[in-house]
């Protein structure tokens, strides 16, 4: 009897360890988990930003190449009545979601002279400044893909700086803004 008692003790005891190693092994795999969940977070978030050139967001990326003043008449500002700043850019579809040039820009460009001293002067775009880029401008692109485009706006003046304020979305959180000389 001693020696059923002894094995039932011994059985007990060895259950007991056995489940504790597996609650710390389930609990060393969830924090590993976490890591790694923590670690693509942190990627994420390191790769979203503007540094005067290129914006990322989670679903895009809009690199720009080119920018110039075109004053009225000039070709790519022809039937303009003021000049215009341009910019050429690149935008690449990072998602599965429908994205083209120009709404992109749109959603994460505000284009900004800073020239009255009661309100912000945003600027408003102009017509489409290259002609060999208009059947872009609208074109769907495919995850991974990347197209050109160009945009402009209209100056109010031709000596205050244009900021180009980037931020993740209509409304959305401010990603940084550059200053573009118009002289």
């Amino acid at each position: 009897m001693k020696k059923k008692i002894i094995a039932l003790m011994l059985t007990g005891l060895f259950l007991v360890g056995c489940s504790a190693k597996q609650e710390e092994k389930k609990t060393s795999d969830s924090t590993k988990t976490e890591e790694k969940k923590e670690e693509k977070k942190e990627t994420k978030k390191d790769s979203i930003g503007f540094d005067g050139k290129v914006v990322e967001i989670n679903d895009l990326k809009i690199e720009i190449i080119d920018y110039k003043i075109i004053k009225a008449g000039e070709e790519g500002n022809k039937y303009g009545k003021k000049p215009v700043i341009a910019f050429w850019y690149n935008t690449t579809n990072k998602s599965d979601k429908e994205i083209d040039p120009s709404m992109a820009w749109l959603a994460v460009f505000t284009a900004v002279q800073d020239n009255d001293k009661n309100m912000v002067n945003e600027l408003q775009v102009a017509g489409h400044p290259d002609d060999s880029l208009i059947n872009t401008q609208d074109a769907k692109i495919k995850k991974g893909g990347t197209v050109k485009n160009a945009v402009a706006y209209e100056l109010s003046d031709e000596v205050t700086p244009v900021t180009l304020k980037a931020t993740q979305g209509v409304n959305g959180k401010k990603l940084g803004e550059k200053n573009f000389e118009v002289k």
